[in-house]
């Protein structure tokens, strides 16, 4: 009778090609393990991003269809309520791609093209979304707050970029400040680096001193 190998501490026995199993050393074990990490990190990463693809699909069909509801609406009624909730002139302007002259010609009965309308429906049907659905209290304000203390750079200032997904996914905790500036501006943490920071003195103020190798 054929006496079977003996097992060791640290080692593994797998099948060879002729039935017979040989021990596996702990570095082919850890490459084993880490092969199958790695490759379960690639499923979960698809997952993820499958994911994140439908939750933007399901977003903008309905956006679309609330901004189809809305365009049928005075452009005036639209720009008041989103005046009413809080957005100074400026951003709306911004966040339709136009001039504050051009919504004051509205406002007072002018008629925009039909393109701009879509675009005044379109930012209203946005945030009555995040608001109503999503539970965003104070919009407006919600919007101008930086999302990160890196950079200067505002839920606002993305939706005029045209980065609605990267605004929708702050607004539902889908991402992080970061994540959020990286799908918008690739380049932020370089373009807004400081050489100064703040810390607090023994006095326990605040000053401004010029950032050292750490």
């Amino acid at each position: 009778m054929t006496q079977s190998p003996t097992n060791i501490v640290g080692s593994t026995s797998t099948p060879t090609v002729s039935g017979v199993q040989r021990t596996q050393t702990i570095e082919e074990l850890a490459e084993s393990l880490a092969a199958r990490a790695g490759d379960l990190r690639n499923r979960a990463t698809l997952v993820s991003d499958d994911v994140a693809d439908t939750h933007h699909q399901s977003f903008r069909f309905q956006l679309d269809a609330r901004t189809s509801r809305l365009v049928s609406r005075d452009p005036a009624e639209m720009l008041e309520e989103l005046a009413d909730m809080g957005f100074g002139w400026r951003d709306i302007a911004r966040m339709v791609g136009v001039s504050v002259p051009s919504l004051r010609k509205w406002r007072s009965g002018d008629m925009p093209t039909g393109e701009n309308r879509r675009s005044i429906a379109q930012l209203l049907a946005f945030v009555q979304i995040i608001r109503d659905d999503h539970l965003v209290f104070g919009p407006a304000t919600w919007m101008e707050v930086p999302i990160t203390t890196d950079a200067p750079l505002t839920g606002i200032d993305l939706y005029s970029g045209g980065h609605l997904d990267a605004v929708f996914d702050l607004a539902t905790h889908n991402c992080t400040p970061g994540q959020a500036l990286d799908a918008a501006v690739p380049d932020w943490r370089e373009r807004f680096r400081s050489d100064w920071e703040v810390e607090l003195g023994d006095d326990g103020q605040p000053y401004i001193h010029q950032k050292t190798e750490r």
